[in-house]
This record gives C-alpha cells, sequence and structure tokens, in this order.
C-alpha cells in the first residue's frame, strides 16, 4: 500500500517541474511579445515588403453593447485606443470591439492584397473600406457568415485589398467572438497570401498526420490485444485529437461536412467535454486506478458525470456561460488527472511516468491557451498554439506509454517463465559470448586489415625516394581543387619547378649523390609550400610541381622567388667539394573559366618552365592570369 506521504512528495516534486516549464513557456512568449511590439502610426504605407502584421498599428474600441453602428465607430475615432501589441488580446468578451487602420499605396503601381485575420473562432468580422471619407466596400467573414463571403479560399476570414496608385484608403473592423479574442491582423500580398496559406496547411497536415498514424497504430493495437483500454484511447484520439481541433481550427465544415453554425462552434465545448470523459475512462483502466485508489476513481466518475451535463450546455445555454463552465469543467478534469497519474507514479504502475508527462504537456499547452483568455499571457505564435502543440506531444507520449506499459507487462511475463529455462538461458549466455568474442577477433582483423589498407594507400600516393606525394595523387587534389576555385571563382596557381643541369650532375658524382640532391630539393620545397591546403609532389624525375589554391599570380611567383633563392643558397656535399643546385620554374595563375580548365593551367607552367630553361635557367617565368 502506497502512502499518501509518497504520494505528497511526488507532488511537491511535479509542481516545479510543471512551473519550470509553463514560466519558461510565458518568459519565451513575454520576450517575442515584447520584440514583436510595434509603435502605432496613423498611416501604414505599404509596397515594399510582401507582408505586414498590422496588429502594431491599428486602433481600438470596445463596444460593451455591441450596438455601436458603422458610423458610431467613425465618430468616435478620438476614443480608439493604439495597439501595444503585434497580436492584441481582447480575452473572452461578449462585447464587440472596432478595429481602424489606415493603408497608402507608396508606389505608382496598383496593389491586389489581402488581409487576414488569422484567427478561425471568429463570429463576426465585417470589414469597412474608405476612401477620402466615401465608402467604398463592405465584406463579411466569420462562424455566423460562413466563408462563402471571402475573397480569398482559406479557414481564416480573408478579404481582398485594392489601392490604386499613391492611394490612401481608411479601414474599419467590426469584429466578435465568444471564444478565446484576439485580432491577428495580416496584409499580404497576392503571392504572400498564397504562400502563407500553403504554410499553414502544412503545418496542420504536421498535425493530422501525426494524430492519423497515431490512430492507425492504436487501430491495429486494439483489433490485435482486443482490451478495452484500447478502444478508449481511439475515442480520446477521435474525439479530442481530431473533432475537437477540427473545430478549433476552423475547418470542421470542410472535413466533416458540419455546415452549421451550431457545430463549428458550439461543438467544440461539445467534442472537448466527451473527449475528457473518454480520458477519464481510458486513464481508470489504463492506470488501473480502480485497484490502487478507490476513492479517486470515484471522485473521477462524479468528474465525468459533471463532463457529461456540461456537454449538453451548448444545446440550451448562451455560448459564452457554456465556454466559461466548460473551461471550469476542463480545469477541473485536468486537477483529476494529475491526481491519478501521481499516484500511478508513486505505485510504479507500467507507463506511468510517460502518461504523466504526455497529460502535463496537455495541461501547460492547455493552461497557456487559457491564461491568454484571461489575458496574463501575450498572444505569440506559439502560445496561440500551444494546446494544439501539448495535444500532438501528448498523442506521442500516450502511445509511447501504451508501447512501454506492453513492454513492462511482457517483461513481468517473461520474468515468470525464467525459472524453467534456466538451463537455455546458460546455454544462451556462453553462445553470447562465443559470439562476442568472434565478433572482437573479427574486429581486431578487420581493424588491422583497415590499417593496413590505410598504410598502403599512404604509400601509393608518396614519392619513395623524396617521400612528397607522387604524380598520382596530385592530379586527383590538382583536379579537385581545380573545380573548387571555379565554383568560388577564387585564384588557383600551379608552380613547377626543375632542377637545372640534373644529368648532369647525376652522371659525374653518381646515382647516390644524385638521390641526395631530390631528397634535399624535396626538403626545401616542401619547406616552402606549408600553407594549409597547399600540395606539393614528385612530378617526375627532377620535375617538382606544386598546386596553390586561393592564390593569385604575385602570390604565387613571391613563394617562387622563395624557392628559387633558397637553392642559390643550397649546398650538397660531394666528394671533392660542396655542389650548388638552381633551378627553373613556372608559374601559371587563372580564376577558372571553365570546369575542365586544369590540363591547360598545367600545360600553361610547363610550357612556362621550359621559357626559363631556354632563357638561361636559374629564373622564373610566368603569365599573368585569364
Amino acid at each position: 500500500m502506497i502512502s499518501w506521504t509518497h504520494l505528497l512528495n511526488i507532488v511537491r516534486r511535479t509542481p516545479y517541474r510543471f512551473g519550470l516549464i509553463l514560466g519558461l513557456l510565458w518568459c519565451a512568449t513575454a520576450i517575442t511579445s515584447a520584440i514583436a511590439t510595434v509603435q502605432h502610426d496613423e498611416v501604414i504605407s505599404v509596397g515594399v515588403a510582401d507582408h505586414y502584421e498590422l496588429g502594431g498599428y491599428i486602433g481600438i474600441l470596445e463596444d460593451p453593447s455591441g450596438e455601436f453602428t458603422l458610423d458610431d465607430a467613425r465618430a468616435r475615432l478620438d476614443e480608439y485606443i493604439p495597439s501595444q501589441d503585434t497580436i492584441p488580446n481582447f480575452g473572452q468578451s461578449q462585447s464587440a470591439y472596432w478595429l481602424h487602420f489606415s493603408l497608402s499605396n507608396s508606389t505608382p503601381e496598383r496593389l491586389q492584397w489581402y488581409l487576414r485575420y488569422a484567427h478561425s473562432m471568429m463570429d463576426e468580422i465585417d470589414f469597412y473600406s474608405f476612401r477620402n471619407g466615401q465608402f467604398i466596400s463592405h465584406q463579411r467573414g466569420g462562424r455566423l457568415y460562413g466563408k462563402t463571403e471571402q475573397g480569398f479560399p482559406s479557414r481564416h476570414a480573408t478579404f481582398p485589398v485594392e489601392l490604386n496608385p499613391h492611394e490612401a484608403r481608411d479601414y474599419f473592423l467590426r469584429v466578435t467572438s465568444g471564444n478565446l479574442f484576439y485580432a491577428h491582423l495580416i496584409l499580404l500580398s497576392d503571392e504572400a497570401a498564397v504562400l502563407n496559406e500553403r504554410k499553414d496547411q502544412r503545418l496542420l497536415g504536421y498535425y493530422y498526420g501525426i494524430i492519423a498514424s497515431i490512430f492507425v497504430f492504436s487501430l491495429f493495437l486494439a483489433a490485435w490485444l482486443r482490451q478495452k483500454v484500447y478502444y478508449y484511447y481511439l475515442a480520446v484520439i477521435v474525439l479530442h485529437h481530431f473533432m475537437t481541433f477540427i473545430c478549433v481550427n476552423g475547418i470542421a465544415d470542410e472535413f466533416l461536412g458540419l455546415h452549421s453554425v451550431f457545430w463549428q462552434r458550439e461543438g467544440i465545448l461539445v467534442f472537448l467535454n466527451v473527449a475528457l470523459i473518454a480520458i477519464g475512462e481510458f486513464s481508470k483502466r489504463f492506470l488501473n486506478i480502480k485497484v490502487h485508489s478507490a476513492r479517486l476513481a470515484f471522485f473521477l466518475s462524479v468528474t465525468q458525470c459533471i463532463l457529461a451535463v456540461v456537454a449538453t450546455l451548448p444545446f440550451w445555454v448562451p455560448f459564452y456561460y457554456a465556454s466559461t463552465i466548460s473551461t471550469l469543467s476542463a480545469s477541473l478534469m485536468a486537477v483529476m488527472m494529475l491526481l491519478c497519474c501521481l499516484k500511478s507514479v508513486a505505485i510504479k504502475e507500467p507507463g506511468s511516468k510517460l502518461f504523466l508527462a504526455g497529460w502535463v504537456t496537455t495541461i501547460t499547452g492547455g493552461l497557456a491557451y487559457a491564461l491568454i483568455g484571461w489575458r496574463l499571457m501575450p498572444v505569440t505564435p506559439l502560445t496561440e498554439h500551444a494546446w494544439q502543440i501539448g495535444s500532438a506531444i501528448e498523442a506521442l507520449l500516450l502511445s509511447a506509454a501504451i508501447a512501454d506499459r506492453i513492454r513492462v507487462l511482457s517483461m513481468q511475463k517473461e520474468t515468470a517463465q525464467q525459472a524453467s529455462t534456466a538451463a537455455k538461458e546458460e546455454l544462451l549466455q556462453v553462445q553470447i559470448e562465443v559470439n562476442a568474442d568472434l565478433d572482437r577477433k573479427v574486429r581486431e582483423r578487420t581493424q588491422a586489415l583497415e590499417a593496413a589498407n590505410e598504410k598502403l594507400q599512404r604509400l601509393s600516393t608518396t614519392d619513395e625516394l623524396t617521400q612528397l606525394r607522387n604524380r598520382r595523387y596530385f592530379n586527383e587534389r590538382f583536379q579537385a581543387e581545380f573545380l573548387r576555385a571555379y565554383r568560388d571563382q577564387t585564384a588557383i596557381s600551379v608552380l613547377l619547378f626543375d632542377i637545372d643541369h640534373f644529368k648532369i650532375l647525376n652522371d659525374r658524382h653518381g646515382h647516390p649523390f644524385g638521390d641526395r640532391c631530390l631528397i634535399e630539393a624535396a626538403i626545401l620545397f616542401k619547406a616552402n609550400i606549408r600553407r594549409p591546403g597547399d600540395t606539393a609532389a614528385r612530378y617526375g624525375g627532377e620535375e617538382f610541381v606544386a598546386v596553390l589554391p586561393n592564390t593569385d599570380l604575385q602570390s604565387a611567383v613571391a613563394v617562387a622567388q622563395n624557392i628559387l633563392t633558397a637553392f642559390r643558397q643550397l649546398q650538397v656535399d660531394a666528394s671533392v667539394h660542396p655542389v650548388t643546385m638552381t633551378v627553373s620554374i613556372g608559374v601559371a595563375s587563372t580564376v577558372p573559366a571553365a570546369r575542365d580548365g586544369h590540363e591547360a593551367l598545367l600545360q600553361a607552367a610547363d610550357s612556362l618552365l621550359y621559357q626559363a630553361k631556354e632563357k638561361g635557367r636559374n629564373r622564373i617565368e610566368f603569365i599573368a592570369p585569364t
């Protein structure tokens, strides 16, 4: 028997975590709101950007009686309060609100734009347009009017806005809603409106795609296990994640064929309360509440009865009051569910921790949504969709909790069978050890082969005598660097040099001395080609080559001059007296104009090398980049 002291210890720890999550969410949205706050201006000049957030530019007039006419709203312009937020929040109110703003076309072209009221739970939206005090047009949107009067196909009320060149117009909106009430106004160009709508549909697609995947998974699970608990989970997915949010998102008429205003507005409350009843029933069975705490099970059943009554309120009580009571009943259910989760975690019920985590995400999102309604949290894209985001995370976590529960129950069943399979386990352990030993040997052999292959690869690209890279490696690296220079349109240089009269030195002093000369030349060459990315290689015989990426002709010639000077000072000990070597150097540089120009660049350096030899050796020849 788990004591309530143990349960209280969990309760003491959990609020800190829950409070931390909610606190971080509030801070993030508050900072976002502060950053996004815009100074109110009398006239908004449009035409430069492709969209404008208008919330910070509007004036707001509250109409508590809801009886102001358009003339009344225009006559009270001095009573409008400038908005201080990008998305003004009116909370949950029975008042009507009048919004006013002015637009001017700063371009010499006629503009066709769209005004989007990005909040799908608005009841009435009346949009009036004036030019020089003269009435121009009246458009309607919102749930009570339907979407037929809109100028753009969208789940949000979207109205066309036309502005002639250098024209200014005044606009008034009258808006009402029985739900959470805020003004998210966006002015969009024709193209931006299409992109904004696609983004909105894509995000909804992500959400309903996740929920549909979880539904299919749960459907197969219920058909396979044939336990009532999983059928209740299917009901939770359908009622909460599908039906409720389809109404919240304003797409009930499109996806459910519910064209009635009642189901588009009051349907949210009906589906939500019925969904909470299903959540309670699913929780009782999943967490075995009846077994572990008869008292909690009783109070949870009482809460479900209350929800059943509240679910009928939208049919006979004004929507505003039904919505307020539904908020209170949902809060009561949230508290009961939290207690049930904590009790289950305390007794280590399988899957209870993930279940608690999932429920906390939903509570956090729902509470953030409620705080917007109570005007205690600013409206941002995060808090605006916090409830739906939390429900998606909850669905994932509950699916994980189901999987964890099945896993734990399977482990318990497997543990019960282990007593009769001890010999098999020992044999299996021996086999595992043999396989592990075999894996170790295979791994060691593989590592040895990889090391040998790496060494072989290194030897195949290194000149044995000079320990510079060989011609094969240079060709591959040169082509790759040339392609990079072509893509980045940067300079690349090639430096090719040859030891003067090397054959005479080799014949006069012998091949060992010739090898020493090549080694000393390689050491000197490598010491001057030391920048990361540069490659020095032996090209063949007494010829050496270097590719210098990101190097123009002037810098490449400077490198060549350093090499030439160093060779003039180099002395190699011979049998009689020290021998001085000189070199002839050809330098070519270019900013590639074609992908396959590397051979031409190398050929240019080679030609310049031979020009240096023809002009007396011990010198540098170069050409400007082409």
